[in-house]
């Protein structure tokens, strides 16, 4: 060991991003057609809430730094706890204000977690090199207020009904839905009936037993944010010639792959997944999805656990190439530098999940809470590059 490091830090910190002007009301108008022709109105656009302040953070970290083998190995680890009072959120209002919500200081809640980071040179003889750096972090989150009386939030993005809640004691990012325990077959055709149902549609669990599927059927099945992360980027360097890549490593997240409600759900009303072809029939009864059925017929849709996937996977974010140019052709050429390369970003990604990607954000921007909802959004594009540096 060649140097070792403790240390800790407290403190509290603001988050001033409220967006400007989300404490104001504010009017705009619009066009009303009346008899007489055209006519500008004025309305209110927004809610407002003058009582809106910032988000206040407490936070506590210790950590450790190590270095050993002439500096070769370096590690870095921190634990921290921390408590966000006065939590921004959209808060829901009665729609008989006319706004679906406004901007409220809401809530408290507590992160904690780890973080550590490895800087490695595995080896470093001759002309050859290879280095590792490798970044890991787990956290954990808990709502601990909510409101004046802690009631559950729906925040939205509402898909068919809510997909997340926000509750005291479960963390940020929970997802909501209902229990598919498969389709009803032609031996439960009394008790589908029980439920307006036959033989063949979709089997929810009646939670409380009251004989009907609604609402209150629906419970936190899963999360959005995964259990950790890490990322590993790997360099070789032999002579002129160096290799880089990046692996990207997330554990724990789900997705709600809600397409299912178009391709798999919608059966005959639009084109379906491949998986339609093990719908239920009366010689294949043990399935998770409807019986085909003619156009026109009603069908059962809704957020629930056949649609929610594990959304963990390992992606190779970045690879490069290069070539540095030797020193007699920069005399020859009268450069001082001159490097070659070609590039590549997301080539691969290794996953469980059915959709095209597990890292998606369809309502990205929405002020909601879009991580983990994937319903349709444009593919992230694989990116290949090529290009030239030359220093004068």
């Amino acid at each position: 060991m060649n140097e070792l490091k403790i240390r800790a830090s407290a403190g509290t910190t603001g988050n001033q991003e409220i967006g400007n002007f989300n404490s104001l009301q504010f009017l705009g108008t619009f066009n009303v057609l009346k008899a007489a022709g055209n006519e500008i109105a004025i309305s209110q656009t927004s809610f407002g809430n003058s009582d809106l302040k910032w988000e206040s953070t407490d936070q506590y970290d210790m950590g450790i730094e190590m270095s050993f083998f002439n500096s070769r190995l370096n590690i870095e680890t921190d634990v921290y706890y921390k408590i966000t009072n006065d939590l921004i959120l959209n808060a829901p209002l009665p729609w008989s204000t006319g706004f679906g919500s406004v901007s409220r200081n809401i809530g408290s809640v507590e992160n904690k977690g780890i973080e550590f980071t490895i800087n490695s040179v595995n080896i470093e003889k001759g002309d050859f090199s290879w280095s590792t750096d490798l970044n890991f972090a787990s956290n954990r989150n808990e709502i601990l207020k909510l409101g004046v009386n802690n009631a559950d939030i729906f925040p939205g993005p509402n898909f068919l009904g809510p997909t997340n809640i926000l509750r005291v004691g479960q963390q940020i990012g929970s997802i909501w839905g209902r229990v598919r325990l498969g389709t009803w077959g032609t031996d439960e055709a009394d008790e589908a009936a029980r439920y307006g149902l036959k033989p063949g549609d979709v089997k929810w669990e009646d939670l409380n037993n009251d004989g009907k599927i609604d609402g209150s059927d629906s419970k936190i099945i899963g999360r959005m944010y995964p259990k950790w992360t890490a990322n590993m980027t790997n360099t070789f360097i032999y002579k002129n010639f160096d290799l880089s890549f990046e692996l990207r490593f997330v554990e724990g997240a789900n997705v709600i792959n809600a397409t299912k409600h178009s391709v798999e759900d919608r059966q005959t009303l639009a084109n379906s997944y491949a998986t339609v072809l093990d719908a239920w029939r009366p010689d294949n009864q043990n399935t998770m999805i409807a019986e085909v059925r003619a156009w026109g017929t009603p069908y059962l849709t809704n957020g629930d656990t056949h649609w929610m996937e594990d959304g963990s996977f390992v992606r190779l974010q970045n690879l490069m190439l290069g070539y540095n140019l030797p020193s007699t052709l920069l005399d020859k050429w009268k450069l001082t530098k001159a490097r070659v390369f070609f590039s590549g970003q997301n080539l691969f990604v290794l996953t469980d999940y059915s959709g095209y990607d597990p890292e998606v954000n369809t309502f990205e921007g929405s002020g909601q809470l879009p991580v983990g909802l994937d319903f349709f959004p444009f593919a992230r594009p694989r990116t290949f590059s090529a290009g030239l540096n030359l220093s004068f």
